[in-house]
Parts: structure tokens; C-alpha cells; sequence
């Protein structure tokens, strides 16, 4: 399990090795971890994603 410092740009990579990841301040608003979550980051995030 990854807790931090996961990325749209590393995403794939950690999850080639590790089980899950706990993503916060990737999905929020100018990457802030205390801002609101934002729609656009998550949306960039997911499809980014490798299925």
C-alpha cells in the first residue's frame, strides 16, 4: 500500500507493484491535500488509469 506521492504521471507504475494506493492531494484543487476534491483532476486521474 502506497500512502503518498502518487501521480497521473506514476499511477500505472506503482500500481504494477503494490496492492493499493491512497491518493489525496493529486485529486484536489492546485493539489492542496485540504481543498475540496476536484472533478477535472479526478477525471484526468482515472483516465490516465491502465485497466
Amino acid at each position: 500500500l502506497v500512502g503518498s506521492g502518487v501521480t497521473p504521471d506514476n499511477a500505472n507504475d506503482i500500481l504494477g507493484v503494490v496492492d493499493g494506493v491512497i491518493i489525496a492531494s493529486a485529486l484536489k484543487h492546485d493539489g492542496v491535500w485540504w481543498n475540496q476534491v476536484d472533478p477535472a483532476r479526478v477525471k484526468t486521474f482515472m483516465a490516465g488509469l491502465r485497466r
